[in-house]
């Protein structure tokens, strides 16, 4: 067996991580000499054996068979064949959801019907995937194992944003504060600690044609361009046949920038047994998409707004230097205000008004604001780190 390329190396690295979260220990070397039959083959004796295990939560259960996807999309499976069996035979055994347990079924029943080559293609290929299959007469009695929609019968939508909580981005603190010796590099520090946590999106499924059957073990996959960062898997789970709401779930987006990106999105299910694969028509993330206030290091959360101000202070003094400045002028002061007013750290009265305005865009960037706001007008003075987002930001404030 091959060892494992560097690439994925790097993503059983991600995956080891984020599996050892939720108590699955695997020993496994970091420089090359692991290879992929080995770490199935540990992961599932871990999931059949351990006691952690024996009620498998429909989150791990999720986590585990992203893994199998993995494997399906990007290895030659026929070479790791049993221990990808023993791996989803290990979920279904161990975890008691539904969802988790029809999503491994469809995949054990490909792995054991399919070529390696076929199962790529409708796994990596959803367009195509069906027709190379039909096209082959020795595997068209599989057909009805797996059926590529050409048409999407599923729609999504973001969900409103919610705004910050009140005591995040302003209010008086009690007591006085002693600050760190350099209050950017303890800030800075901080986004370090930060960096692996996703941005979530809140997002609505529903159905947009009727159907006389249930959806079941409902997954999402989002593609975007490799050098904008990462979008997980969503399990979504099940849609009632009688259900004509909105199913709320969470996008979790690893951004290298924040900057907008169109993703194209893909869905696979379950319907009565039979695999199903569909497109879905692309989903727009905006720059708000995403806005956040400032992170506080829990010694200094009780003094939040004072913490705002000092490093937006320094911030901005370090900024006229290193980062990008630029003015915005409007007619309409309410509407700017509409639009960053959750995120104002400081407000002055008087014959001269200003504000001034704090945004944090994950994983390290930010937005600083100072406002001036006459009867008729708003001048909003804006720095940023990255010159790209002036632009972005400034059509934002036009919308």
């Amino acid at each position: 067996m091959p060892e494992i390329m560097t690439d994925n190396m790097m993503f059983l690295q991600e995956w080891t991580d984020k599996l050892k979260i939720y108590n699955l220990r695997i020993s496994y070397e970091k420089e090359c000499n692991l290879n992929e039959k080995k770490f199935l083959a540990d992961v599932a004796k871990q999931v059949a054996n351990g006691e952690d295990w024996r009620d498998l939560s429909w989150t791990v259960g999720h986590h585990l068979l992203c893994l199998c996807n993995h494997f399906l999309r990007q290895s030659e499976s026929s070479e790791i064949h049993d221990e990808l069996c023993s791996l989803l035979e290990a979920c279904i055994a161990a975890c008691g959801d539904v969802d988790v347990q029809d999503r491994a079924r469809m995949y054990l029943s490909l792995l054991h019907t399919l070529s390696g080559k076929k199962l790529k293609e409708i796994l990596c290929v959803p367009g195509a995937g069906l027709a190379s299959l039909m096209s082959d007469e020795a595997e068209l009695r599989m057909a009805s194992l797996a059926k590529h929609l050409r048409e999407p019968i599923l729609a999504l939508a973001k969900q409103c944003r919610e705004p910050p909580p009140a005591e995040s981005c302003g209010g008086d603190d009690a007591g006085q504060p002693t600050w760190p010796e350099d209050i950017l590099k303890a800030h800075y520090d901080l986004l370090s600690h930060l960096k692996k946590e996703a941005v979530d999106i809140k997002c609505i499924v529903r159905r947009t044609k009727d159907s006389s059957a249930d959806i079941q073990a409902l997954v999402l996959y989002f593609n975007v361009p490799e050098n904008w960062g990462t979008v997980e898997d969503a399990m979504v789970g099940h849609l009632s046949k009688e259900g004509d709401g909105d199913t709320e779930f969470k996008i979790c987006c690893h951004p290298r920038k924040p900057f907008p990106v169109k993703m194209d999105v893909s869905a696979e299910f379950s319907v009565e047994n039979v695999f199903h694969t569909c497109p879905v028509h692309p989903l727009d993330v905006q720059l708000n998409d995403f806005f956040q206030p400032l992170p506080v290091p829990v010694d200094y959360a009780s003094c939040r707004s004072r913490w705002y101000l000092a490093v937006f202070e320094k911030l901005w003094e370090s900024l006229a230097e290193e980062g990008y400045a630029a003015p915005y002028v409007d007619r309409d002061p309410g509407k700017v205000l509409r639009k960053v007013g959750d995120y104002i750290i400081r407000s002055s009265s008087g014959e001269d008004p200003d504000m001034w305005a704090m945004i944090f865009l994950p994983p390290e960037n930010h937005l600083l604001m100072k406002i001036k706001l006459d009867e008729d007008s708003v001048f909003v003075k804006i720095r940023t780190d990255i010159v790209l987002l002036l632009a972005y930001f400034n059509e934002f404030l036009k919308r």
